[in-house]
């Protein structure tokens, strides 16, 4: 993740910067993209026709991702309070 200080001073080189690490990790976000909708690399791979060719993918990145927005906060204790008994 690019970052700046709060102190720094946000220029043409620090927004070149930002759009350069950006472009570079382009093809990890595509990748991790594919992932999270799904698009396994896995299930594009081909054997030859007499070999077993099992492909298993499980979509954890979507899961996990829509679990952490849709749950509520463990600091918001005064909306979501567990009982007494439990």
């Amino acid at each position: 993740m690019f970052t700046v200080s709060e102190s720094s001073e946000i220029d043409a080189d620090v927004i070149k910067a930002a759009i350069d690490y950006n472009e570079e990790q382009r093809k990890r976000y595509d990748r991790l993209e594919r992932y999270y909708l799904g698009n396994h690399d896995i299930l594009e791979r081909k054997k030859q026709y007499t070999r077993i060719n099992n492909k298993i993918a499980v979509n954890h990145a979507k899961y996990i991702t829509c679990l952490l927005y849709t749950s509520p906060s463990p600091r918001d204790r005064t909306r979501y309070r567990m009982p007494s008994s439990a």
